[in-house]
């Protein structure tokens, strides 16, 4: 169960009506469906700005509603302003207002000539339903200030897509309820005017976001050139789009628990690359790339060159071998590397190492034994693999002409994520790779095949990431630098030779110089350890470590989250099972915090932040607001 939901039945799309609700304390998630009565009695909400003293307000009035019978745009009276995105993204279909029954789905959506499209009598919990199967459009035309709510009940046996089209381009939107109830959106383009599209290009999921809010309802809008799928006051993913919708579609088999288009003035908040966002990173350098020491060797079927546009292609001829070229970058630390990759070609890639030369991970590309088109991932260095198989049930990595990409690696973890404009970034799958040594060096890469085949890298910028480094005063950095470099790395009493957590305390009590006091001490090596490495495989228990005891100490609650946002990243969210549970705790601790400090309304400050950290585990989340829910109901009726 999602931490919002982990109290609630599992159909959610359902709550008490706009005028009962507090918006401004738990929107419509959480439980407060069963005892929202209660608290409202017993402490009735402010007014604020997004959360009108007459909540009713809310509800769309005369000027606001859709006429479904015609397919011009929505209707108003005296020109209306429309509500923000703010007033209406809590919006539902509430448990007072009746399922929708053909005649209504039909004044919405019409069935495609020559597809299969029928309406399927259903029940759920005792309610009477309706389940669309196969390829509707919606019959209205789209409109600026227009967006469409969907309420989806089903966890299981759900197959949908949304499809947007803008002429020959559109975007996809596919929900994957067998891989972590998972949302993915897909460029698209298509043969005239035909409904579903003829290639697809994986661009961005939810990073685990719906599974977090829990099924059902959401909002797909169109504001300032940008397609966005949201839960609530939540962006779930989004895509550049530039023209406002033409044609949009609904395909596949869902129960409906209702359906509506509806009037907005503006459209979700984008999200922030966290790491951008800190003030304690350095700058990102650019690279000038042909001017890199790339180290080809005496590789007779391989050739290196330069790009005009700056960049660099290294290219393999058939039976060529496996052939690679590096060049060293960067002194050890954690860093993020953005780049982009032009029409890449299975078989071949980008490589990381260390100062040794190990490979250490790889963005590779494949060839989709099911449709011969390039997909990629991110895979360990000792990785060898060239045609790949991908199961149904998930995304497949498609990728066409040139793409972002971003790869972060500290702490022993190294993730990538894309993006379709180099500004929103998204991770294609919950993995990472782990690292025992930091990252120094680039490279492309060839496997060997029986086509000529090249890999261009073009536009790359190298950023430092001080998050950790800036736990430790530059001095102690320094002094803790010095005494790794003069221990004798061959002497088995080596700090990084510790076998476990406990040898590894003793060692470093054993080198701590009399002026440095010993938690001081052990922070200082902890960052030493997780940054320059070498780094041990309970790298990440350290780092779990190392959060807790910044969280107990921030002084603002703001600092709090924005350090585990930027933290967040680094957490190993398939390689190991109890980084969820960590990280939930940091997060439960910092409420503690706030406690300490004593802030009025805690929930609110973490409810949507821990829903858009950039954290995607293989696992269910932790309820991790439980204890802010139930602190605040005492609260309210104390």
């Amino acid at each position: 169960m999602s931490f919002l939901l982990n109290m609630q039945s599992p159909y959610v799309a359902e709550t008490e009506s706009p005028a009962k609700r507090r918006r401004g304390w738990l929107g419509r998630w959480g439980f407060w469906a069963m005892i929202g009565g209660l608290v409202w009695s017993a402490s009735p909400a402010a007014p604020t700005a997004a959360d009108p003293a007459n909540a009713s307000k809310n509800v769309p009035t005369t000027a606001e509603k859709f006429d479904p019978s015609g397919s011009g745009p929505l209707k108003t009276d005296g020109e209306a302003p429309p509500p923000s995105f703010a007033q209406v993204c809590f919006d539902d279909f509430y448990l007072h207002q009746p399922w929708p029954e053909e005649k209504d789905l039909l004044a919405l959506l019409a069935p495609v000539t020559g597809q299969e499209a029928r309406i399927e009598q259903a029940r759920w919990q005792e309610e009477r339903s309706c389940r669309l199967v196969g390829l509707w459009r919606l019959q209205p035309t789209w409109q600026p200030g227009t967006a469409l709510r969907l309420g989806l009940v089903e966890r299981e046996n759900v197959s949908i897509q949304i499809h947007v089209w803008a002429g020959r381009d559109g975007v996809s939107f596919r929900y994957y309820p067998d891989f972590h109830q998972t949302w993915a959106a897909f460029t698209s383009r298509r043969t005239g005017n035909q409904p579903r599209p003829e290639s697809l290009e994986l661009w961005a999921t939810d990073q685990g976001r719906y599974r977090r809010t829990g099924v059902g309802t959401i909002a797909l809008y169109w504001h300032e050139g940008r397609l966005t799928l949201a839960r609530g006051d939540a962006a779930l993913v989004s895509l550049p789009f530039t023209d406002p919708p033409q044609e949009v579609y609904l395909d596949g088999r869902a129960l409906v628990r209702g359906i509506a288009l509806f009037r907005v003035a503006d459209g979700p908040p984008q999200d922030h690359w966290p790491l951008d966002r800190s003030p304690l990173s350095s700058l990102s350098i650019p690279i000038d790339l042909p001017r890199l020491a790339w180290q080809t060797g005496p590789q007779e079927k391989a050739r290196f060159g330069a790009m005009e546009d700056g960049g660099v292609q290294w290219s393999a001829q058939a039976r060529s071998g496996d052939v690679q070229t590096m060049a060293p970058i960067t002194p050890a630390g954690m860093y993020q590397w953005t780049f982009q990759i032009d029409a890449p070609q299975p078989g071949t890639g980008i490589l990381w190492a260390g100062a040794n030369g190990e490979v250490l991970a790889r963005l590779s590309f494949f060839r989709d034994r099911a449709t011969g088109r390039t997909t990629f991932a991110l895979v360990p260095g000792w990785h060898r693999e060239i045609d790949r198989q991908y199961e149904p049930r998930r995304p497949t990595p498609w990728i066409e002409g040139a793409r972002w990409f971003r790869l972060v690696h500290g702490a022993g973890v190294v993730k990538l994520f894309t993006s379709p404009d180099g500004r929103l970034w998204s991770q294609t799958e919950p993995e990472e790779v782990r690292i025992g040594q930091p990252i120094t060096q680039i490279g492309l890469f060839c496997w060997d095949g029986q086509q000529e085949r090249s890999v261009r890298l073009r536009n790359l910028s190298v950023q430092r990431l001080d998050l950790l480094e800036s736990l430790v005063p530059a001095e102690l950095r320094q002094k803790t630098a010095e005494v790794a470099q003069n221990i004798d790395p061959n002497s088995p009493d080596h700090v990084f030779k510790a076998s476990n957590p406990e040898e590894w305390e003793k060692r470093l009590s054993a080198c701590r110089p009399p002026d440095v006091p010993l938690e001081q001490w052990r922070r200082a090596w902890t960052v030493y350890t997780l940054t320059v490495g070498p780094i041990p495989g309970w790298g990440p228990q350290m780092l779990y470590q190392l959060a807790r005891e910044v969280v107990d100490q921030v002084g603002q609650v703001e600092e709090g989250l924005r350090f585990l946002e930027q933290l967040a990243v680094f957490f190993p969210a398939a390689s190991d099972w109890a980084a969820a549970e960590q990280l939930a705790a940091c997060y439960d601790r910092l409420a503690r915090r706030a406690e300490d400090l004593q802030i009025a309304s805690i929930y609110p400050l973490l409810r949507r932040r821990v829903i858009l950290t950039s954290f995607w585990p293989q696992r269910d989340w932790p309820p991790v607001l439980e204890r802010l829910v139930w602190y605040e109901l005492v609260r309210a009726l104390s």
